[in-house]
């Protein structure tokens, strides 16, 4: 409660103490004698009057650049673009949007000094930009003038000053500032895009798939979220889906499949060729008590943001509760996978798989057989899950289908 209090004070103090500062700035621009106005681009003006120690930028939305009398015509053209390229970067709006900022955070040192170093990037950045445009050969007379309008009589309290940050370390950039050479411009250019290039792509992710050491055992590739990835299944599976591609494609292998997989579930897809029988199954809910948190269709995954199809339901509820067999078979593989977590794959008598991921606990043993309603697991939150969840899915001949319960 005190800290609150203090921090509301802080802000309020801040608060006024800027606003009573503006009022009296804007109170002595409408007093200023003006010697000289003329429009000096799209939006905004150029204004000269001799109460002006030190030029600036004020305005928001039609920004006036306000200019000292008698300024030398060749100090005056690298003051007005120096200003200009204050007002072509937005800086006359992101100062006031940054110093709102600090007076949130008023009472953390870093946040001054972040807003210092902003102040002081953006005069040095503009210095730079008017020296590209008139030639390095007029640093000196740059410098002379930085030096001269540095008067820091600050009777204006201006938002944007030329001469007002910095003063001394501006000056030293200046007398060191060199032409970039254009190979040093191409390599920086190269590094970025590489750099972008890197960023924008994911890297190699590992599907784990079904291992043996038996020496039928072949190796085909899949297709999975833009990626290659290979991934071994055993001589008595069928894999979904499959197209034969040549032989330079497929690298190494004599023979490889180009796999399509609906989601990462579809790592444990199986099927039995030929399997399906017209015997019509109904299936019941697996878990009681609980609530669909995702359906069967396409969707964006809750952890990846990726877009992708989602093969069958989720079933959020409390860890460790009754998993149950939404149809009687027999137990046809249980495991582990880094990302569906434990699992278990049912066989039913139509051929059907149904499938129980991310569970907590695999109570049924491989070939056993269970009846309907029978407890075969419970309900966990392992492998790649972000809660306490059951996914279920039901395959037939090898795809991922919708059910009705």
């Amino acid at each position: 409660m005190i800290a609150g209090g203090a921090y509301f004070a802080g802000l309020c103090i801040l608060l006024l103490y800027s606003m009573g500062n503006w009022r009296l700035f804007q109170r002595r621009l409408r007093s200023l004698e003006i010697s000289r106005e003329e429009k000096c681009g799209r939006v905004c003006r150029m204004i000269v009057a001799k109460e002006i120690k030190e030029p600036f930028v004020s305005g928001i939305f039609k920004p006036a650049i306000y200019l000292p009398q008698g300024l030398p015509k060749e100090q005056q053209e690298m003051v007005l673009t120096h200003e200009l390229v204050h007002i072509r970067r937005g800086d006359h709006l992101i100062k006031p949007i940054a110093f709102a900022g600090v007076c949130l955070h008023w009472f953390n040192p870093f946040v001054w000094a972040a807003f210092h170093f902003m102040e002081r990037d953006m005069e040095i950045s503009c210095d730079e930009a008017v020296l590209k445009k008139a030639g390095y050969e007029n640093k000196k007379t740059y410098a002379d003038t930085l030096l001269y309008l540095s008067g820091g009589q600050g009777k204006m309290n201006c938002p944007i000053a030329f001469g007002e940050k910095s003063v001394k370390t501006r000056i030293k950039n200046v007398i060191r500032l060199k032409k970039t050479k254009n190979y040093i411009t191409a390599f920086a250019a190269v590094v970025v895009a590489c750099a972008a290039v890197m960023l924008l792509v994911n890297g190699k992710q590992d599907l784990p798939g079904v291992s043996g050491t038996d020496s039928n055992v072949e190796t085909y590739y899949i297709y999975s979220d833009n990626l290659s990835d290979e991934i071994t299944y055993l001589p008595s599976e069928e894999v979904a889906h499959t197209e034969e591609i040549s032989p330079d494609t497929a690298m190494t292998t004599e023979h490889a499949y180009y796999v399509v997989t609906a989601d990462r579930h579809s790592v444990l897809l199986r099927q039995e060729e030929g399997a399906f029988h017209d015997i019509l199954i109904e299936y019941i809910c697996p878990v009681e008590d609980s609530r669909i948190s995702d359906t069967y269709g396409e969707r964006v995954h809750p952890e990846t943001q990726e877009r992708m199809m989602h093969s069958g339901l989720d079933f959020a509820a409390e860890k460790g509760t009754p998993v149950k067999a939404a149809a009687g078979g027999t137990v046809f593989e249980t495991g582990f996978d880094a990302y569906c977590g434990n699992y278990l794959i049912l066989q039913h008598d139509n051929g059907d798989m149904t499938y129980y991921a991310h569970c907590d606990e695999i109570m049924a043993e491989m070939g056993a057989e269970v009846a309907q309603g029978e407890q075969i697991a419970s309900v966990g939150n392992t492998g790649a899950s972000i809660g306490p969840h059951l996914h279920f899915a039901v395959s037939r001949n090898g795809k991922f289908v919708e059910v009705e319960m």
